[in-house]
């Protein structure tokens, strides 16, 4: 079972007000303090779409702040933060959004630790969506360059990350297959990297969900060396919430093996963490199992009831309930019970039908929005075409006119130079006429005379 946090709404106005106090009132360490306590007050405090647009718009103060003062690592805390805030109600096309200008804070300011979770961010935003073949893609891109570097961290993040999309898809032996590799590969490392012990419960998650018992118990065992060995290298740093998770991981498994006593021991564990009210839910429900297992159905009726009153939306915990009614003689409202439940399953069905509905229509309207965009394409190629097909129509008249107009200009002038030359003639001989008839005809003596020169 999941579940959230829940705030009392008077409890939680009453410290946002004494730290807007502290905020106006202080400087220095203290201010810078007081606004980071509130804007995890504002984060423990998420439950819906009103409670993220107040903590968006108190980040939007904070980042000031953090900037005014050049505090680099605190305004690449807020921008993460914010992607965090906004899948934790499903707010995934911001986290779309936010993606390219929070990456590239963190690649500058080479702030690696943060850039892996905001990626995490949005490959669950992507399997959210079901988007799984953009996140793989997105990821063995990554990847590849990582190789290409030898970035073993980056490698390792990569293989985790890969494995968790796998996951969301049920493709469970590929899954199981990247966390191992992820664990294989921070051997590699210098150092072990923080995000190790996630990698381990993510897989004793899976493990012990598929039923994987042996392999499970071996997991956990080296899950937990890897949580104290961290607890030893930072003792200031709490490592509650990943060993509150492991003991989860071993009272559900423990009892899947209806050994209810070691099952009772995780959960007298998880108990112990008073604040924790997430934890104190799902022992109540794992204890509900064990009493109706054991046949102490009025303890059982008093844990589920528990269960109900601080998460409503739990239909596992409606279907235990309804069980664990047919079991006692009389039950008082079992009938009600029972029809309360198949009204929940009945509004959960169409909850769900309106989701696939509103996926269907959103996909169409996606593949509407490709095809207009292809055929606005399809016919900017098309004139583009054309214009590429008039241009040489246009380039070839144009040589064949200047072409013809040169062979014209000659020809022209070959006229022009003939006429010449034929009026030339037609002038020389003219003249040539007019000289003989200005000369006198020839003698006889003249011609004596001639003839006595030559001889």
């Amino acid at each position: 079972m999941v579940t959230v946090n829940v705030w009392g709404q008077g409890d939680f106005q009453r410290q946002r007000d004494s730290l807007q106090n502290v905020i106006k009132s202080a400087d220095g360490e203290e201010k810078s303090n007081a606004y980071h306590r509130l804007f995890m007050l504002y984060m423990d405090n998420l439950s819906d779409d009103a409670s993220l647009d107040a903590l968006l718009n108190f980040s939007k103060e904070f980042e000031k702040y953090a900037k005014q003062h050049g505090n680099i690592k605190q305004q690449g805390d807020i921008m993460v933060n914010r992607m965090i805030a906004c899948g934790r109600v499903h707010r995934y096309g911001e986290i779309e959004k936010m993606a390219p200008q929070t990456f590239a804070f963190l690649k500058k300011n080479d702030m690696k630790e943060g850039y892996y979770v905001a990626l995490r961010q949005l490959i669950l935003a992507y399997c959210g969506q079901n988007l799984f073949e953009k996140a793989l893609n997105e990821l063995q891109v990554i990847h590849k360059e990582a190789q290409q570097q030898n970035d073993i961290e980056t490698q390792f993040n990569m293989h985790l990350l890969m494995g968790l999309t796998y996951m969301y898809q049920d493709r469970l032996s590929e899954a199981e297959t990247h966390y191992r590799t992820s664990i294989e590969t921070s051997k590699k490392m210098d150092k072990k990297p923080r995000s190790l012990p996630r990698v381990y419960l993510e897989l004793c998650n899976m493990l012990q969900a598929t039923g994987q018992f042996d392999d499970f118990f071996i997991m956990a065992e080296q899950a937990e060396d890897v949580i104290v060995y961290f607890e030893k290298e930072s003792p200031n740093i709490s490592r509650i919430i990943e060993r509150n998770n492991l003991w989860s991981l071993y009272a559900l498994a423990y009892l899947a093996q209806g050994e209810f006593d070691k099952t009772e021991h995780y959960c007298d564990l998880m108990d112990s963490l008073a604040h924790y009210t997430t934890s104190r839910i799902n022992t109540s429900y794992n204890r509900a199992r064990i009493m109706e297992a054991r046949g102490e159905y009025a303890k059982a009726l008093d844990y589920i009831n528990y269960v109900l009153e601080n998460d409503q939306s739990g239909s596992q915990a409606r279907l235990r309930k309804v069980k664990i009614l047919s079991h006692i003689e009389n039950a008082p409202l079992t009938r009600a019970e029972i029809e309360s439940y198949c009204s929940f399953i009945d509004s959960v069905r169409t909850t769900t039908f309106n989701a696939q509905l509103d996926e269907i229509r959103t996909q169409f309207e996606v593949e509407k929005h490709i095809a207009e965009k292809e055929r606005t394409r399809n016919y900017l190629l098309f004139a583009l075409g054309g214009c590429i097909l008039l241009a040489v129509v246009l380039g070839i008249w144009i040589y064949y006119s200047r072409t013809i107009v040169k062979k014209n200009r000659g020809l022209y002038r070959q006229i022009k130079e003939q006429d010449r030359l034929a009026d030339e003639l037609q002038a020389m001989t003219k003249q040539y006429e007019q000289m003989a008839q200005s000369v006198p005809p020839a003698t006889e003596e003249d011609n004596a005379a001639a003839e006595e020169e030559i001889a």
